[in-house]
């Protein structure tokens, strides 16, 4: 699934995938903006001039699987900068917003603040996640015990499941060497795009700027 969130519809993604019938594309845009014509996304939502941040919109994810595609569809007030998505074994999901993070519970649908305040910043690294600031996450990604990994403009945070606090893994440090291997706190990169946690709870992330990296959690979180 896609989900294209611009002041101009996402005509660019609806082109790319128009033939792949296993992308879900979604755009949110302006209505009365570029381009004229629209291309067709699977869904469209078109906002009138003067719409607000905040709105109520009926979104689907899916999941598609070899046999078909498993839909929840959700019904609650999203942040209409929701860029990104993850899943835990629980089925929950989160989604990125304003300088925030959100936990869409799998069950219920029932929408929370999970990481962040919506003010734009990086603090509160060792308490609760829902009491610090982060700065426009872009990519996330949940590991086997269920910790979310933020990736953003304030470098890779880490919201434990455990305690629900938040701490920094990687990033907002001074040694900007490319090659540099050593404590990931001491590393400095462009914001975090892209990220994945793999299998043994290594998280690879892309950076700004167009590197991959890669913080071994195994070895006290070193890069």
């Amino acid at each position: 699934m896609v989900v294209d969130t611009d002041v101009h519809q996402g005509n660019g993604t609806a082109a790319i995938f128009a033939r792949d019938s296993s992308v879900f594309t979604l755009s949110l845009h302006q209505e009365k903006n570029y381009p004229v014509p629209k291309m067709q996304s699977d869904l469209d939502v078109n906002l009138a001039d003067g719409t607000g941040d905040v709105f109520t919109v009926s979104y689907a994810i899916s999941e598609i699987t070899p046999g078909g595609a498993s839909v929840l569809t959700l019904a609650n007030t999203f942040p209409t900068d929701s860029r990104c998505l993850a899943r835990d074994a629980q089925n929950n999901f989160y989604l990125c917003g304003i300088n925030q993070v959100e936990r869409v519970d799998g069950q219920t649908g029932a929408v929370t603040a999970y990481a962040g305040t919506g003010v734009s910043g990086d603090s509160g690294d060792d308490g609760p996640a829902t009491a610090a600031e982060i700065d426009y996450p872009q990519a996330l990604g949940v590991d086997a015990q269920g910790n979310l990994f933020i990736g953003g403009d304030d470098g890779l945070r880490e919201v434990l499941a455990a305690t629900g606090q938040i701490k920094t893994v990687a990033g907002r440090g001074e040694n900007f060497d490319p090659g540099f291997s050593g404590a990931a706190t001491e590393a400095g990169f462009g914001a975090v795009t892209s990220l994945v946690v793999s299998p043994a709870g290594n998280v690879f992330f892309g950076t700004a700027d167009r590197e991959i990296r890669e913080v071994k959690t195994a070895a006290a979180l070193r890069l």
